[in-house]
C-alpha cells in the first residue's frame, strides 16, 4: 500500500457555532487561519479558503475530531482527503503545545493540522462509501451522500394504520440500501 504525499495539512476544529481552521505546509509553517460560521455558506467558504491555498483538493490532508456531521460531509463532497482522530488521541497530542489543559479552538485546528502532518498513523482516513452508509442508518449524512451510495429514503409509515405524519417523521424515517426490506 502506497502512502498519499499530501503538501498541506488542514486542521478543523468543529463547533455547534463556528469551526476553526488552521493550513500548515509541509515544514510545518502555518499558512493561513480562519474562523467560519455553523451554516452552509460558512462551509462552503471553508472548501474554497482551503483551495485558494492549495489549489487542489488532493494535496490536502484535512484532520477533524469527529468522523461524522455536516463538515466532514461537505469537505469529502468536496473532494478532500479528510482523516479522523479519536478525542483523546487528540488530547494527547494537544500536550505537545501547552501543559495548561484549558481548550482553546485555535490551538486545537492547529494541533489537527500539525498532528496529521507528523502523526498520520493516529488518524483514521474517512472514506465516501463507507462514511455515508454507516451514517445513512442514523441519519447524520446528507441526502445525496446516502442517494449516490445506494440508500433511498424510506418512511416505514402506513397511511392505513392510523400512523401520524408527525410521529412517522420522528421514529420511521430512516435511510435504507435500496432493495433492502429492512428498516434502521
Amino acid at each position: 500500500m502506497t502512502e498519499e504525499s499530501f503538501t498541506w495539512f488542514a486542521g478543523v476544529d468543529w463547533g455547534s457555532e463556528k469551526h476553526h481552521a488552521c493550513i500548515i505546509d509541509t515544514r510545518g509553517t502555518v499558512v493561513g487561519e480562519r474562523q467560519f460560521p455553523h451554516s452552509g455558506v460558512g462551509l462552503a467558504e471553508l472548501g474554497d479558503w482551503l483551495l485558494s491555498i492549495a489549489g487542489t483538493t488532493a494535496t490536502v490532508a484535512v484532520a477533524i475530531e469527529v468522523p461524522h456531521g455536516p463538515v466532514v460531509d461537505s469537505l469529502i463532497d468536496r473532494g478532500f482527503v479528510v482523516h479522523a482522530i479519536n478525542p483523546k488521541q487528540l488530547d494527547r497530542l494537544r500536550d505537545r503545545f501547552s501543559v495548561a489543559g484549558a481548550k482553546d479552538d485555535r490551538r486545537d485546528a492547529y494541533v489537527l493540522g500539525d498532528g496529521i502532518r507528523t502523526d498520520r498513523r493516529l488518524f483514521r482516513r474517512l472514506h465516501v462509501a463507507i462514511h455515508a452508509s454507516s451514517n445513512c442508518a442514523r441519519g447524520r449524512a446528507l441526502p445525496r451522500n446516502c442517494q449516490r451510495n445506494g440508500f433511498v429514503w424510506a418512511t416505514g409509515c402506513n397511511s392505513n394504520s392510523g400512523d401520524t405524519i408527525r410521529r412517522c417523521k420522528r421514529s420511521r424515517m430512516t435511510w435504507r440500501r435500496h432493495g433492502s426490506s429492512r428498516f434502521g
